[in-house]
């Protein structure tokens, strides 16, 4: 699959594992807002992933602005990375 095909809610949490990946550990608390503006996402469209992501399990919100990966969430990663 190619990156372009990727749902934008794959696409966040690539980029949230990016940036747990950047600080040494995968599940780091990272900056929700910042996930967002690397991505190009307004406001709203931003707090309807995190919201999805995490009914989903695939995420926690650590607080108002901070999210952080799980197991689910890393699993998918994996998986989406196996694709490329």
């Amino acid at each position: 699959m190619s990156h372009n095909a990727r749902t934008i809610d794959e696409k966040f949490l690539l980029k949230t594992f990016e940036l747990a990946e950047k600080k040494g550990d995968v599940k780091a608390v990272v900056d929700s807002h910042q996930v967002g503006r690397l991505l190009g996402l307004n406001d709203r469209s931003m707090s309807t992933i995190i919201r999805t992501l995490a009914q989903t399990n695939f995420i926690t919100k650590e607080g108002e602005d901070k999210i952080r990966l799980t197991k689910n969430g890393l699993s998918l990663i994996a998986l989406l990375q196996e694709s490329d």
